[in-house]
């Protein structure tokens, strides 16, 4: 409910950024629908670079082995997740910059698996 009403609330992305600090990694709390709008907020902070080292743990979650702990990603969102992290300006960010690519493979051989 809380993730919910920072995604659809007036605070801005700001009170969703702290949520997810103070949360920790959810994605087994959340409905389907709260899933997805998290991980459309993700893809736009991906792709302007914003925010990485809070969100990245999150998206390592999406490559779990364990079903069970993560979303179901539609196949639409995969691709343009993959894209945004391909393209994402971490340059400034030596931490992101060195995981990225361990990310990216990690996550298409997950999502492989599925197809």
């Amino acid at each position: 409910m809380k993730f919910a009403e920072a995604l659809h609330g007036d605070k801005g992305d700001v009170h969703l950024l702290r949520l997810i600090q103070k949360t920790g990694i959810a994605w087994h709390i959340l409905s389907p629908d709260t899933s997805r709008d998290l991980l459309q907020f993700f893809i736009k902070e991906v792709e302007e670079g914003v925010m990485l080292h809070r969100i990245i743990p999150w998206l390592w979650r999406l490559a779990d082995e364990d079903d069970s702990n993560r979303p179901e990603v539609p196949v639409i969102m995969q691709e343009r997740l993959l894209e945004a992290l391909r393209l994402c300006p971490a340059a400034d960010d030596v931490k992101a910059q060195e995981k990225m690519p361990l990310l990216i493979q990690t996550l298409e051989m997950c999502w492989q698996k599925k197809v």
